[in-house]
């Protein structure tokens, strides 16, 4: 059985369209924290970036994470 596909808002795919611009993936919703629904990006090939950076949105506005509050965020929702 196929995999429903997430509903990922159309702000967070221009906002990681425009800060991946050219590189091949798909945003993935992580989860709620402190009210803000917080995406990563999933590169469809292997890059080397550094820090990653999210994207969040709460009430239609959009959030950015990088550096240590990305990691941070991050951490909260990797299962053991």
């Amino acid at each position: 059985m196929a995999k429903e596909k997430e509903n990922i808002p159309e702000k967070i795919k221009e906002a990681f369209k425009e800060y991946y611009n050219g590189i091949k993936g798909t945003p993935k919703h992580l989860g709620i924290f402190e009210g803000v629904n917080w995406f990563s990006f999933n590169f469809k090939e292997p890059v080397c970036l550094g820090f990653p950076v999210l994207f969040g949105i709460k009430e239609n506005k959009i959030q950015e994470a990088t550096d240590n509050r990305a990691i941070n965020i991050l951490n909260l929702f990797i299962k053991d």
